[in-house]
């Protein structure tokens, strides 16, 4: 066995190796969409040059490409990022790895690699001979992955993701998945929609969904209402939306509206067999006289639309109590922590094991919460 690492430095090389790193996406099965080639690209090429408390400083690309015997066995999406916290009331710079990708809109983060085999070992090796840094911190680690398997005592839970099994008829999804509250809910909300002139409509591809983004964009607008975040805002974070859209290969979008008023929407993307619901919402601004739940309703019809022909649907991250009403299956999100090799990497490791315990712990009690 001869194992060899090639390291991806900058956006040509990145963009060189899109047919190897597709071709191999295909052979691992990796079923993790925001580690596939064509998110990886659309980030660093939209992201990679901004500088923020949020995406880090100075970001420069670390993908690893492990091989043997000539052949891919995995690939680490991995940059490295300069962080900076106030520690002792000193503000200091730490040198990061990260999963590109990570730094915002986090979903799931891991190692594309063959089933059952794990290249973590090996690439810690080669991170600490031929690199300086503080810390290791890789977040939004699915509990599924087995790249990280034999590290538990490094691993802390922050967050979860919510999923629904949908590789059944939608009528047994409803019965098995949907909580009692919301079956009586559904049906009320059907009754009302019959007497009604409002519809849903299903886009696919990005034609289809491009001639309805000024209405995507005019209800996430309306999140500002209820003090939320507003993703088409920001002109990046605009561009990398539209770009996703553009470039991957099945996005879908399924809308509720009044004549041509929308009224909420969920767009996502179908990746290996799994339904990913990437953004999504209500528009506040509708009046609402039959008081219905839209935002609940969207998610409904994409469980109805992809019933049978999907094997899961990913909700995101976070402990929002509506997902449990769908579905009270979660995968946990984890990050994994590890020292650098500086002189201060033993005192960051310290740090910031502590604080992601603490957010564990919270975790764990809002769980209690709302389950």
């Amino acid at each position: 066995m001869t194992v060899s690492i090639q390291r991806i430095e900058n956006t040509q090389e990145l963009l060189s190796a899109e047919s190897e790193w597709k071709t191999f996406e295909k052979l691992s099965g990796s079923a993790v969409l925001t580690n596939c080639y064509e998110w990886i690209k659309t980030y660093w090429i939209c992201f990679g040059n901004i500088n923020n408390e949020a995406f880090g400083s100075n970001k420069r690309l670390f993908i690893l490409i492990i091989r043997d015997n000539g052949s891919i066995t995995a690939i680490a999406p991995l940059v490295i990022v300069d962080r900076y916290r106030r520690v002792l009331k000193t503000r200091i710079r730490i040198k990061a790895v990260e999963f590109l990708g990570q730094q915002w809109a986090g979903l799931y983060s891991d190692i594309v690699s063959l089933k059952e085999e794990s290249c973590l070992g090996c690439i810690i090796d080669y991170l600490m001979k031929n690199e300086r840094f503080d810390i290791i911190r890789l977040s939004y680690i699915p509990g599924f992955s087995y790249n990280f398997r034999n590290y538990e005592g490094s691993m802390r839970k922050f967050s979860i993701c919510s999923e629904i099994s949908i590789n059944k008829p939608y009528p047994e999804i409803v019965e098995e998945s949907y909580s009692k509250n919301l079956r009586k809910n559904m049906k009320k909300y059907f009754n009302k929609l019959e007497k009604s002139s409002i519809r849903y409509v299903i886009k696919n591809g990005y034609k289809e969904i491009r001639a309805i983004f000024d209405e995507i964009k005019k209800v996430s607008g309306s999140k500002l209402l209820s003090d939320k975040h507003d993703n088409y805002m920001d002109d990046n974070k605009n561009r990398f939306f539209t770009e996703l859209v553009k470039n991957m290969q099945n996005p879908y979008c399924i809308a509720f509206y009044e004549h041509d008023t929308c009224i909420a929407y969920n767009i996502g993307f179908l990746f290996n067999r799994n339904v990913y619901a990437v953004d999504g919402s209500y528009n506040r601004n509708y009046s609402n006289p039959m008081n219905i739940s839209f935002g609940s309703l969207v998610i409904d019809r994409t469980i109805s639309n992809f019933a049978q022909s999907f094997s899961t649907l990913y909700l995101g991250p976070g402990t929002d109590p509506y997902k449990f009403h769908f579905s009270r299956k979660f995968q946990y999100l984890s990050s994994f922590i590890h020292p650098g090799n500086s002189c201060m990497s033993a005192f960051y490791n310290r740090y910031f094991t502590k604080k992601i315990q603490k957010t564990e712990e919270d975790l764990e009690n809002t769980l209690k919460e709302v389950l």
